[in-house]
């Protein structure tokens, strides 16, 4: 499961994610739709302990990716596919997990 609870982040004055709350059980599929600048690059460099947010918390199959970011860290990974036009995915054995624009956690 992911679980992301009013992440914000800024950059500078900037602000490039307000608040953001979702979450993902095993075996959903989530895709991040937006302009480019919109903060979905900026939510998954987050989620993969790759930046820290302004604000917020999020989780990783219940390991919070500020605290216990390595263990988060080792269900994030894999090799991308293409899903559909304009959207690729990727998951690897174990139940791990990764990103372009849209992504899927699984078990």
């Amino acid at each position: 499961m992911i679980l992301v609870e009013g992440l914000t982040k800024y950059y500078g004055d900037f602000r490039a994610i307000n608040s953001l709350s979702f979450h993902a059980d095993a075996g959903e599929i989530i895709g991040f739709l937006g302009p480019n600048g919109a903060g979905k690059t900026t939510t998954m460099r987050i989620l993969t302990g790759y930046m820290p947010p302004s604000a917020g918390s999020a989780s990783v199959a219940g390991f919070d990716v500020f605290e216990e970011s390595l263990e988060a860290r080792r269900r994030v990974a894999g090799a991308t596919w293409t899903t559909w036009p304009g959207c690729t995915a990727c998951a690897a054995p174990g139940g791990r997990i990764g990103w372009t624009r849209c992504w899927r956690w699984s078990t």
